[in-house]
């Protein structure tokens, strides 16, 4: 879908940008103020919002904080005649995945926004593959119909949403794997990485390489910086599979982690 929506207050630049665009097979709208941005928004989707950053009522960045929260599935622009180094961290740390200057570059502008819609279509792709796969679970594929089942839902779907530490305890083959994907992707970080460890079948000496990561020369044959499982699981959920098997140090040190939140890589 390549529709796009956008919001200047200077109508003749939005009126020029918009014909511009959809010369370049783009479906346009253009609104000149936030209530007619909002309106359009609830009786129309859209990909992709083009933002400019000094509008008369709010700034961008406020608008691109309600799109981030309302409507995460638009991809937002700055627009900006006052570009500089500040603009671009701010615009990014709000929620923006790029800005563009004003007057703004053709070739530059087309190629930012085919690169937008080129990585939505790979995730859109890349969500159905998990669907057709298996890998994206839900409760229902947690079987069961007793009452300790149907109490085991109810209380992970109670806390799917919380950033907390989850401990799922069961024999082998019970599901804890399956469950634990459920959270997951039932919950508001679905579209966040999941990682998987398996404590049991890696080499204890490498274990705290392997959850945390080490730096470039941290130890013989760290030739270069690697990314731990906790890194690579950033902002979704990391699954500690038989915990029980790391030594007693490495609990220390991960208990630690889990309550702080935080951690170095090694060296």
């Amino acid at each position: 879908m390549r529709r796009i929506i956008i919001l200047d207050d200077d109508k003749n630049f939005g009126l020029i940008l918009a014909r511009f665009l959809k010369k370049n097979d783009w479906h346009v709208s253009y609104t000149e103020t936030s209530k007619l941005f909002y309106n359009k928004l609830k009786k129309d989707d859209y990909s992709i919002a083009l933002i400019d950053l000094h509008l008369k009522e709010e700034t961008g960045l406020d608008i691109i904080k309600v799109l981030k929260k309302d409507y995460p599935q638009i991809s937002c622009l700055i627009l900006t005649a006052f570009a500089s180094v500040e603009t671009a961290v701010e615009a990014m740390k709000t929620g923006a995945e790029d800005y563009i200057t004003k007057p703004y570059n053709d070739d530059d502008l087309l190629i930012k926004l085919d690169h937008i819609h080129k990585n939505r279509l790979q995730h859109e792709e890349l969500k159905d593959l998990k669907k057709k796969f298996k890998l994206w679970l839900s409760f229902d594929d947690y079987i069961g119909k007793s009452k300790k089942i149907i109490n085991i839902k109810n209380e992970c779907k109670r806390i799917m949403n919380t950033k907390s530490v989850i401990s799922i305890y069961g024999e082998t083959g019970t599901g804890k794997e399956i469950i634990s994907r459920a959270i997951h992707y039932e919950s508001e970080f679905r579209e966040k990485p999941f990682v998987i460890v398996n404590c049991a079948t890696l080499q204890q000496n490498l274990l705290a390489s392997e959850l945390f990561g080490h730096e470039k020369g941290a130890y013989t044959g760290a030739y270069n910086r690697k990314f731990g499982k906790f890194e690579v699981a950033e902002d979704g959920t990391i699954f500690l599979d038989e915990i029980g098997e790391l030594s007693l140090d490495l609990q220390k040190t991960l208990l630690r982690v889990l309550q702080e939140k935080e951690f170095e890589r090694i060296g």
